[in-house]
Parts: structure tokens; C-alpha cells; sequence
């Protein structure tokens, strides 16, 4: 497994034939250009983790990937007109020939 960080959050992983891009949110747009995606992990809705625009232009460069996230984000992938896989609760699932399980938890409140 090899784990390059993009910026603050969003982080390519490779895993055997498995390439997940995680978090792509608005502090770069690192990620937008990247190939060979697989699937984009996004684990909420902050704009830190969560770029519309930035998953739109990674999709065209990934026609092929999918979108794993929660309803949360979903709601906002939708409006988005972003297709999205459903995966939250203790779901658990299988991209290529990786396992994934969902761990459903509060963020940290932030504090001002």
C-alpha cells in the first residue's frame, strides 16, 4: 500500500490494482487532473473534504470511477447531478478486490 497526501486531507491510496482518491476538497485542485482513479472516497460534507467541482473534473478524467459516500454528502452530490454509491452505517463492500467498511461517527466540533 502506498499513501501520497494531495493537500490537507485528500490522499491518493494505492492498494494492489485499487487506486482511491479521498477527501477532495477546495484547498487544491491537485486532485483534478489525476488519472487512474478508481474510486473517490468522501468521508463529509465540508468544503475541505468535499469540492463539487473538483469531483466533476476528476470523474472526466476518470469516467470509469465511482463515488462512495454518505447520505450527507450525497444530498449535496445530488444537486450536484453527481452519481454517487451509498456507504455509510456499518456497511460494508468490495471495490476490486478490496474490502471497505463504513465507520459512521460525529465530527469533531470545531471551534472558533
Amino acid at each position: 500500500m502506498t499513501i501520497s497526501k494531495i493537500a490537507h486531507c485528500c490522499l491518493l491510496v494505492k492498494i494492489g490494482n485499487l487506486t482511491i482518491l479521498t477527501d477532495p476538497g477546495n484547498y487544491s485542485a491537485a486532485q483534478n487532473s489525476l488519472t487512474g482513479i478508481d474510486a473517490i472516497l468522501v468521508t463529509h460534507e465540508h468544503a475541505d473534504h468535499l469540492h463539487a467541482d473538483s469531483v466533476k473534473e476528476i470523474l472526466r478524467n476518470n469516467p470509469a470511477a465511482q463515488v462512495i459516500t454518505n447520505s450527507g454528502v450525497g444530498k449535496q452530490l445530488g444537486l450536484a447531478g453527481i452519481p454517487f454509491s451509498l456507504f455509510e452505517g456499518r456497511a460494508t463492500g468490495t471495490v476490486k478486490t478490496v474490502s471497505l467498511e463504513a465507520f459512521d461517527c460525529r465530527h469533531e466540533e470545531i471551534y472558533k
